[in-house]
C-alpha cells in the first residue's frame, strides 16, 4: 500500500480531529474520557475542562473534578 503524503493544512485537521478539537460531538462521558484524559491528564482538573470542551452533552455533575 503506498504512503499518504498530507500537506500541512490536511495533517493540521487530522490531529485536531483527532483531539476532538474541530467539532463538539455527541460522546457518552466514558468514550469521551478515553479519547481526551489521555491528552490532557498534566494538570488535575484539565481532562474534565477538555472533556466539556469537546462533547455536545454531558451532565455537570459528572464533570465536577471534587
Amino acid at each position: 500500500m503506498p504512503l499518504i503524503q498530507l500537506t500541512p493544512r490536511e495533517l493540521n485537521r487530522a490531529t485536531l480531529a483527532r483531539q476532538l478539537l474541530l467539532e463538539r460531538r455527541p460522546l457518552s462521558v466514558p468514550d469521551g474520557v478515553r479519547q481526551v484524559v489521555a491528552l490532557q491528564a498534566q494538570h488535575p482538573a484539565s481532562p474534565y475542562v477538555a472533556l466539556w470542551n469537546r462533547a455536545r452533552v454531558i451532565p455537570p455533575p459528572c464533570t465536577a473534578p471534587w
